[in-house]
């Protein structure tokens, strides 16, 4: 890593733009799914980028809503989907979002209720489904208890992260598959 000036960061920031834009639009012309179409952006930025993608016909854009005002950006900014992420790792979530499991639900709760009320579709993230960068190997069990939680409250999607890829297809299917009965309409495993 190099050096920064003070206010910069080391990582890219997702700056929006015509030519983000038009790779967006790119994407969708082949047909790759665009998600979570603000997650790295500006706040400032996320109003123009919903603004420019309404009209793209076939695209689902949910939008991430950490807790309740980030959920009132978002409808503000025209977001028709919104999305939340927890993690099935206790030492993952504190690191990631600064908070327990526990604490993490009861945000995504009140961000579910409200989606739910606009009858707003609300999709479910579960990072950590396998293993954990901190912790190591993460038994199903908490998987299927985030999972359940999210399902219970209203997600119509749950899409579970193998985040630090060490997960195999046979893995997956003999382990996580088996501790989410009875599973969501629809779950993706990235």
């Amino acid at each position: 890593m190099g050096t920064t000036a003070p206010g910069e960061k080391d990582d890219l920031e997702f700056v929006f733009d015509t030519t983000n834009l038009r790779m967006m639009q790119v994407a969708l012309v082949v047909k790759c799914r665009m998600e979570a179409a603000t997650e790295k952006m500006k706040l400032a930025d996320a109003k123009d980028v919903m603004e420019a993608i309404q009209n793209l016909e076939g695209a689902r854009f949910p939008v991430l809503t950490p807790n309740l005002k980030g959920f009132e950006a978002a409808v503000a900014a025209g977001a028709k989907e919104v999305a939340v992420f927890a993690a099935a790792s206790e030492s993952f979530s504190k690191s990631n979002i600064n908070c327990s499991i526990k604490d993490s639900l009861a945000r995504y709760r009140d961000v579910i209720l409200a989606a739910n009320r606009l009858a707003m579709p609300v999709r479910g993230y579960v990072s950590c489904v396998v293993g954990c960068p901190v912790e190591g190997e993460v038994p199903p069990s908490k998987v299927a208890y985030v999972v359940k939680e999210l399902y219970d409250m209203g997600c119509s999607e749950i899409s579970l992260g193998d985040t630090i890829g060490v997960g195999t297809p046979e893995f997956q299917i003999a382990n996580v598959g088996a501790s989410l009965l009875p599973p969501p309409s629809r779950i993706w495993q990235n």
